[in-house]
């Protein structure tokens, strides 16, 4: 086996990858500091921008629906529960069109799949 070394650190290398530069430690340091990084350039390329929506919450907590002319307040119920019983019904045909758009050859669609189930 071919004694190797960080290139960070110079801690010994052996039983890692062949092709290894990096002890674990320091590895571990690079991801953190290109996850920063690449967070930084994210924000920088959307001023004003959270990666968190502003319909994200806990189950059971009130939220604003994500309908932008919406606004209505509700209760989470679940995960992905975003908006509104109002529209939600006009949100689940406008994405189940975006998909069936998006997929034209595909024999199954969001709403041949949700018949199939109910039936």
């Amino acid at each position: 086996m071919v004694e190797r070394t960080c290139e960070d650190c110079n801690a010994s290398l052996e039983g890692r990858d062949p092709q290894a530069v990096f002890c674990k430690t320091c590895f571990a340091a690079r991801q953190r500091r290109n996850r920063r990084d690449a967070y930084a350039r994210w924000k920088a390329a959307h001023p004003g921008a959270t990666r968190r929506a502003r319909y994200t919450g806990t189950v059971g907590t009130e939220i604003t629906c994500a309908t932008p002319e919406c606004g209505n307040r509700f209760i989470k119920r679940s995960g992905v529960h975003k908006f509104c019983d109002e529209c939600r019904v006009a949100n689940e045909s406008y994405h189940d069109n975006v998909w069936n758009r998006a997929h034209p050859n595909r024999p199954f669609g969001p709403k041949v799949l949700a018949l199939k189930a109910a039936a």
